[in-house]
């Protein structure tokens, strides 16, 4: 995971939340029944296509925005246990309107990606398992923490991974988004430019313990032992964002 995928993952859980509210956002968790496990990864990269495309249709059919994101996780659980290498997905998105009921029942997710793997791995017969190979909830907290938890769990066994010989199995990204999801994102952001930018810089640094969350000055180190200030970096906390408003941004 890239660090610019990370951020991209996380904020456009944070927008999808703050734009059509945390208690209508759905939390969907797929995963790979033991008869799809340690399979080429250009498999599971086409069923996981295949079912994005049929879950982004099904919510606009249901007059719902298409707007999906979500991440690939490592299930080293499960190599322990069985020895047997599976990838499983956590997508955010929108499952009903403000005011109305869920558009989609949990079962339509277990059939559609039961049928879409049968189809990609060639199965004549899926085992009852995968009635447990999907499941759907209500995002409770926050949605970026959703993902942010399994990102971490998920990186701290990949190097392992990769030492005992599972390489070939990794995916080639290990994040997933619908299309508008990048728009969503790029739209979010906020370019500042001039005296403005100056101001802000200045007092940020100034008084980041009053500002920030968390923050972090970049610095550019040369050969010779010296180093030039390139950068600023951090997280607004609710003064933060106040003091942005009063400067007009």
């Amino acid at each position: 995971m890239t660090k610019y995928n990370r951020r991209l993952l996380v904020n456009s859980a944070i927008l999808l939340e703050q734009k059509y509210g945390k208690a209508n956002l759905s939390f969907l968790t797929l995963t790979l029944p033991e008869e799809c496990g340690s399979r080429s990864p250009d498999l599971y990269a086409e069923a996981k296509r295949q079912m994005l495309q049929w879950l982004r249709r099904a919510l606009v059919r249901c007059g719902l925005p298409g707007l999906i994101v979500g991440a690939t996780e490592i299930q080293p659980g499960r190599l322990a246990d069985s020895n047997q290498f599976a990838l499983h997905e956590h997508w955010i998105f929108a499952g009903r309107a403000r005011g109305k009921t869920w558009a989609l029942r949990p079962k339509i997710f277990a059939e559609s990606w039961g049928r879409i793997l049968g189809n990609v791995y060639a199965l004549a017969n899926l085992s009852g398992a995968i009635s447990s190979s999907t499941r759907v909830e209500r995002i409770r907290k926050s949605a970026a923490a959703y993902l942010g938890k399994y990102l971490s769990k998920g990186e701290k066994c990949v190097s392992k991974l990769i030492e005992d010989g599972y390489e070939a199995f990794l995916p080639s990204s290990w994040i997933t988004r619908s299309h508008g999801i990048l728009d969503l994102f790029l739209s979010a952001i906020i370019k500042i430019v001039g005296t403005r930018a100056t101001f802000l810089s200045d007092n940020l640094r100034a008084f980041r313990n009053i500002f920030c969350k968390w923050s972090k000055d970049l610095i550019l180190n040369f050969p010779d032992g010296g180093s030039a200030w390139i950068g600023f970096i951090g997280f607004l906390n609710q003064d933060g964002r106040a003091m942005l408003a009063l400067t007009g941004t």
